[in-house]
């Protein structure tokens, strides 16, 4: 977690996405803030996926609080099945551009 020097807010800042929650004081307690990404860095979100012995999926790196880490990956295979990387080891990543990001993440919102 950093602190933000001028409101005295604290962020917990999601490094894939370079997105930030802030979770105390200021005006915008609570909501979400997009930051540009810094120089050299890639556009791209990757949200990396564990798989159980069983093949159920049992962790990703991001995912909504409404959704089971299955129902999310789910979801992500029906909106971006192009963008899926199986990896070995029980793992995959999915790599999107943020505009594809918002777009599937507004959808999983709206299906809640």
């Amino acid at each position: 977690m950093t602190k933000e020097a001028e409101s005295g807010a604290e962020a917990v800042a999601l490094s894939d996405e370079k997105l930030s929650i802030l979770t105390k004081g200021g005006a915008t307690q609570g909501t979400l803030v997009q930051r540009a990404p810094a120089e050299g860095l890639s556009s791209n979100v990757v949200i990396n996926v564990r798989f159980a012995p069983d093949g159920l999926v049992c962790a990703l790196t991001y995912q909504p609080e409404h959704m089971t880490p299955q129902a999310w990956f789910d979801h992500l295979c029906r909106m971006a099945p192009h963008s899926f990387r199986a990896l070995a080891g029980g793992r995959g990543s999915f790599s999107l551009n943020r505009e594809e990001f918002a777009a599937i993440s507004a959808a999983a919102d709206g299906a809640q």
